[in-house]
């Protein structure tokens, strides 16, 4: 912030630009990185968490049952 106190042209209100300053600098950031390529024995190693038919099945059983509760 202080690097760029002599940019303040006073058309805005101080916390207006200073905002402006912190929101710039992650959007900056972003536009810099590179989007990695991801090769199939990285893609392949990536655990798969979500539930497979017979658990979600299940759950949904458990939560109609508790419903009717």
């Amino acid at each position: 912030m202080w690097r760029q106190a002599g940019k303040f042209e006073g058309r805005s209100a101080v916390s207006t630009w200073l905002l402006a300053l912190r929101g710039s600098r992650p959007l900056s950031a972003l536009r810099r990185r590179k989007d990695a390529e991801l090769d199939d024995e990285a893609a392949n190693a990536i655990e798969d968490t979500s539930d497979d038919p017979e658990v979600a099945g299940a759950e949904k059983d458990t939560s109609e049952a508790l419903r009717k509760c």
